[in-house]
């Protein structure tokens, strides 16, 4: 289902030229946590529009696959459906009132 994402860090990323990295973290024993950098790109600027980011939530959807009780479950990122009517939802159409989501944002750089 279509889901509301940030894509700043992507455009602050392309535009500076900058690596970007995904904080794994995963529980040893109670208490203990382990952190894992997971290279996304080295240069943001070299990757294709919206590539960053589905890369990144790819390795987040890995995490909370992997440890869903990891996961702060009060994001509730679907709780809220998409309320637009049926003819634009496969449209290319932008509404200001939605968050976009990852097939359909086209950043301007």
């Amino acid at each position: 289902q279509d889901t509301p994402v940030l894509i700043g860090v992507e455009h602050i990323a392309k535009k500076l030229k900058l690596a970007v990295v995904f904080l794994k973290v995963t529980q040893s024993k109670r208490f203990v946590y382990e952190y894992e950098y997971v290279l996304i790109t080295e240069n943001a600027a070299t990757e294709t529009s919206m590539e960053v980011t589905k890369r990144w939530y790819a390795e987040l959807e890995k995490a909370i696959r992997l440890k869903p009780e990891l996961y702060l479950w009060s994001h509730r990122r679907w709780k809220h459906q998409d309320k637009r009517p049926q003819a634009t939802q496969t449209s290319e159409h932008k509404s200001a009132q939605y968050a976009p989501s990852l097939t359909q944002v086209q950043p301007q750089l």
